[in-house]
């Protein structure tokens, strides 16, 4: 089971012996003696189940670290730490059935593109000009109010070399050589 990313705790059965093992890995804390005494599997189920703390602080008297010092040097430093468990759901959201969606709102109609709109997409040679026009091009339905042009779309280039393939852009593209 798992609560925040990098951080799991699963328990595996022997099926000839039937012995249990359980695993924790939690990123940024070190599961000495004392720690594992604090965050182990059936602690971190309670977290994330609601039925325990909802955070657990493991405390190093004796923490070894590098800190830098000015001029690029290193120093090694024995001093204590705090280090908190919580479950984390900032990318995601946890439904009353415990399963989760992504915490990301659909894009607002007030922040696509409303038809009609002009747009101009210019910038040195090698920025990736037609690559990110091509993109655009792709989620027309998702970053703008309405997913077809009756005008349609006209690709003007200088070049024959900058005009995609018809296959990477809607059918209702018109291509023209220069500004019209």
């Amino acid at each position: 089971m798992t609560g925040v990313p990098k951080n799991y705790a699963y328990t595996v059965i022997d099926t000839v012996t039937g012995q249990a093992a359980t695993v924790c890995k939690f990123r940024g804390i070190t599961l000495n003696y004392n720690a594992k005494q604090l965050v182990n599997f059936d602690v971190i189920m309670a977290v994330i189940l609601g039925t325990g703390e909802p955070t657990v602080t493991v405390h190093t008297e004796k923490k070894i670290k590098r800190k830098r010092n000015g001029g690029g040097t290193v120093a090694i430093v024995i001093e204590p730490e705090d280090k908190m468990y919580r479950i984390s759901f900032f990318q995601r959201r946890r439904l009353g059935d415990n399963s989760t969606v992504s915490a990301r709102p659909s894009m607002s109609d007030d922040l696509k593109f409303w038809l009609p709109f002009s747009c101009i997409v210019s910038g040195p040679s090698g920025s990736r000009k037609s690559s990110f026009v091509i993109r655009f091009l792709q989620n027309l339905d998702y970053l703008c109010t309405e997913p077809t042009f009756p005008g349609g779309i006209v690709w003007c280039y200088g070049e024959k070399s900058a005009v995609p393939s018809r296959h990477q852009l809607p059918a209702n593209v018109r291509y023209n050589e220069g500004v019209p």
